[in-house]
């Protein structure tokens, strides 16, 4: 009886360890599914999440973003080594009172493809491209701060490297419709020609609102930014 006792407890202390490692198991199988959830989701969300571009938009998936005031050591704002490092170098260069003055930050490159990421970088550097713009959907929808004066970006390759430092000195907004031949001549792109700017971001805007389920038309709100170089990198 007493042997027999004992291996019915063995048998019940084996299945309720059995119970645990299936219950464990099952825990980690829905860990992984939400993971895969939140993975899909995330996906679903960069692929529609704008671009600066040639005939550019103001986001991108690659975006490092910090707000807040700097201290002295000065943070690693931007948690992308190569522009924390390029940000320190220039705000190394400032003194104390302004360079507590600064409260935003990104890091960042133009444009959706190689190419066109590397030229806007190089037009940038050369001051030929000295203004952007985007779709205000953008900011209305997806939680996107609004761009402001003051804002300090590290403009970035397409390989992540540091190419310069742009300050915002200007935001406005503006219907498609209402682009000027100076604002086309400000952003840089193509000829520089207002018929140029008009082809190239209506193709563009036409694209993104297609995958965002919304028709394109010249009332779309735009925002618009200007700035100036501060910063230039060894790139």
């Amino acid at each position: 009886d007493g042997a027999a006792k004992a291996a019915a407890d063995g048998a019940a202390k084996a299945a309720a360890g059995d119970v645990v490692v299936l219950a464990a198991a099952a825990r980690a199988v829905d860990v992984v599914k939400n993971l895969g959830q939140i993975q899909s989701a995330r996906r679903k969300k960069s692929s529609t999440q704008p671009t600066r571009s040639m005939f550019s938009s103001r986001k991108n998936s690659k975006v490092a973003r910090a707000r807040g005031k700097l201290k002295d050591p000065l943070l690693k704002l931007l948690q992308h080594p190569q522009a924390d490092a390029f940000l320190e170098s220039y705000l190394k260069t400032l003194p104390a009172s302004e360079r507590e003055g600064f409260t935003s930050f990104s890091a960042e490159h133009f444009c959706a493809e190689e190419e066109a990421a590397n030229a806007c970088a190089a037009l940038v550097r050369d001051g030929v491209k000295m203004a952007t713009c985007s779709m205000k959907y953008w900011y209305e929808t997806e939680g996107l701060p609004m761009p402001a004066v003051g804002h300090l970006m590290v403009v970035l390759t397409w390989a992540g490297e540091p190419s310069s430092i742009i300050q915002v000195t200007e935001v406005s907004e503006c219907r498609f419709r209402e682009i000027t031949a100076e604002w086309a001549l400000a952003e840089g792109e193509g000829d520089r020609s207002l018929e140029s700017w008009r082809r190239g971001h209506r193709a563009f805007f036409e694209k993104e609102c297609e995958q965002i389920g919304m028709p394109f038309t010249e009332e779309v709100l735009l925002v618009q930014e200007r700035f100036r170089v501060v910063h230039l990198g060894g790139c």
